[in-house]
C-alpha cells in the first residue's frame, strides 16, 4: 500500500473551499486515476453520501485500487444501512472493498449500533469486507472508540495545523494496537498549497 490515498468526493459533488471547477468529469476521473496509478497511489477514499462518485468509479473501474468507503446514516435503520453497503459495492461495480468506515460519528451512540456492528463483522467473515473502521474528527472521539470497539482502520483529521492527535496520544495507541490510520485534510482543501 502506498503511503498516499485519493479522496474522491469531486467525483460525485461539487466540493472544496479552493474548487473553482465544479464537478469532476468522467474523463477527467479517468486520467486521474490513470495518473494516481502511474505513480502508486492504489487507495481511493470515497462515500455513499459523496453524490454520484461510487457510480463515476464504478463506470471507469476500480479493481485495481484499495476502495474505502462509508455508510448511510444510522438514523436509516440498521437494515438500511447494510443495503446501503451493498449499494455501494453495486455501484463501485466490485465484489469487496478493502475498508468500510461508519460516516457519522454520532452513530455509536445509536441503540442499533451493536446490532450494525456485528453485522458489519459477519460482512467481513463473508469476505465483503477486509476492514471496519470509523470517520472521526476529535481525539476524544478516538479515545472512545479505543476504548470501546475492536476496530481495523480510522480516519482522523491531521495536518501541520492540527496535530492534536500526536499532543493527545491517540495515534501512538492507535499505533499499539495495529489500527490502520488515514489522515484526512493533510492539505486543508488545497489551501496550504
Amino acid at each position: 500500500m502506498n503511503k498516499l490515498a485519493l479522496g474522491t468526493v469531486q467525483f460525485g459533488l461539487d466540493y472544496g473551499i479552493s474548487n473553482i471547477g465544479g464537478q469532476v468529469t468522467k474523463d477527467e476521473v479517468k486520467n486521474i486515476l490513470d495518473y494516481a496509478k502511474y505513480k502508486d497511489i492504489d487507495t481511493l477514499d470515497t462515500a455513499a453520501r459523496y453524490g454520484n462518485s461510487e457510480q463515476v468509479l464504478g463506470e471507469i473501474g476500480v479493481n485495481n485500487y484499495r476502495i474505502i468507503t462509508k455508510s448511510i446514516p444510522l438514523k436509516n435503520g440498521v437494515d438500511k444501512v447494510i443495503k446501503g453497503f451493498h449499494q455501494s459495492l453495486d455501484n463501485l461495480n466490485t465484489g469487496q472493498v478493502d475498508g468500510f468506515l461508519i460516516h457519522n460519528f454520532d452513530d455509536v451512540k445509536d441503540k442499533r449500533f451493536g446490532d450494525l456492528f456485528h453485522k458489519l463483522n459477519e460482512l467481513k467473515e463473508e469476505g465483503l469486507i477486509n476492514k471496519i473502521g470509523f470517520s472521526t474528527y476529535t481525539p476524544d472521539q478516538v479515545y472512545f472508540l479505543l476504548e470501546n470497539f475492536d476496530f481495523d482502520l480510522i480516519q482522523v483529521p491531521f495536518n501541520v495545523f492540527d496535530t492534536r492527535l500526536i499532543k493527545g496520544g491517540q495515534l501512538q495507541a492507535l499505533k499499539k494496537r495495529n489500527i490502520e490510520i488515514h489522515a484526512r485534510s493533510i492539505f486543508l482543501q488545497g489551501v496550504l498549497l
